[in-house]
């Protein structure tokens, strides 16, 4: 049987070499049927050529403009071609399989609308930025994130229905 395009979309702005190292780690990812998306908000073209260079496979969309991330994400969506669509910030290293708990979500729960993996700060001694979210603080009106800061043991390493998807990744 075979596994459902997943189309990865990501936004790039004056900042090709950090988008450079998202897509290193992209290479490594163990799901296998992916494409993946790069939308350029209006940097300078030569900024741009050690990601063409360096990974061929990867579709460029150049905007003329910043659209900005939800302008440039729609540009992504438009060439999409996968039956799931994810969401990755260009700062994000990702782990080889954490796409397969996503796809198996939407597979397995055709109501599920959107799902973030658990996300770890870089550079932290595995601290945890994302597991979840109980939903938004009406005293401060920040979100209330499962996880953060706490040392990851696998502590949150089972799906759970959360109120607040995280923008770094979402499917």
């Amino acid at each position: 049987m075979s596994k459902p395009l997943v189309s990865i979309i990501s936004i790039n702005y004056k900042q090709a070499q950090v988008t450079w190292e998202m897509l290193a780690s992209l290479q490594h990812v163990t799901y296998p049927n992916y494409e993946v998306i790069i939308v350029d908000n209006a940097s300078a073209t030569d900024e741009l050529l050690p990601i063409v260079e360096q990974f061929p496979g990867v579709q460029l969309i150049r905007s003329t403009e910043n659209l900005g991330f939800a302008g440039g994400n729609n540009l992504g969506i438009a060439e999409a071609k996968g039956k799931y669509v994810l969401f990755l910030n260009n700062d994000t290293e990702v782990k080889p399989g954490f796409l397969e708990p996503l796809v198996e979500l939407f597979e397995s729960n055709p109501t599920a609308g959107v799902a973030s993996p658990k996300l770890l700060f870089h550079g932290t001694d595995n601290l945890i930025q994302y597991a979840g979210c109980s939903g938004i603080n009406p005293w401060t009106g920040r979100s209330v994130t499962q996880g953060l800061m706490e040392k990851d043991e696998g502590q949150h390493d089972t799906s759970t229905i959360t109120q607040l998807a995280h923008g770094a990744a979402m499917m």
